[in-house]
């Protein structure tokens, strides 16, 4: 009889949700907001919730596959802040700096000091699949190139992504196969 009168699981989760993303803890949210219900997750203000944590940790395609999803009736000016931050990585991600890198990169594919520049341009603007990427052909090849440097590099990448990261995870094996 109280269950009808009281808060669900999910309504006391999305609540706790919404005080640590505006707490800034963001990671902590995002956690909270998948334990959802799928029913619950459906909601505008959950997703817009979602969208904004994962945002803030630099979670670019993901939140944009959420806001992707946003009904038409949530689509006020919270939502358009997230889209606008959302375009704002877009036109970072791919700045002049970079095209140039990747031009002469085109131009010479087996400059080994243009792939580490610009891996380590895509990383700053948190494109780091392609910074693995790009850095795993030649080190798969040879893996002291650049006297070890190419190296260093993709490990720091791995160590900044941290353990729990699946694309980090996913070059980590393919590293130690390579060394084992």
């Amino acid at each position: 009889m109280l269950a009808k009168h009281l808060p669900s699981e999910d309504e006391l989760n999305a609540r706790k949700a919404l005080e640590l993303s505006q707490q800034g803890e963001y990671e902590s949210a995002i956690e909270l907001l998948n334990s959802l219900s799928d029913e619950y997750k459906q909601k505008g203000e959950i997703k817009l919730a979602l969208a904004q944590c994962l945002l803030e940790t630099n979670q670019f395609d993901v939140a944009e596959a959420v806001l992707n999803t946003i009904p038409m009736e949530y689509k006020d000016n919270f939502y358009k802040s997230l889209i606008a931050k959302l375009e704002l990585h877009k036109q970072a991600a791919d700045s002049p700096e970079i095209q140039s890198l990747e031009a002469a990169l085109k131009a010479n594919p087996e400059d080994l000091k243009l792939v580490a520049e610009l891996a380590l341009q895509y990383h700053q603007v948190n494109r780091d699949e392609d910074a693995l990427e790009l850095m795993w052909t030649p080190l798969s090849r040879n893996l002291n190139a650049l006297d070890g440097d190419l190296k260093k590099s993709f490990m720091d990448i791995l160590s900044a992504l941290g353990q729990g990261n699946p694309i980090a995870a996913k070059y980590r094996r393919q590293l130690y196969s390579l060394l084992y």
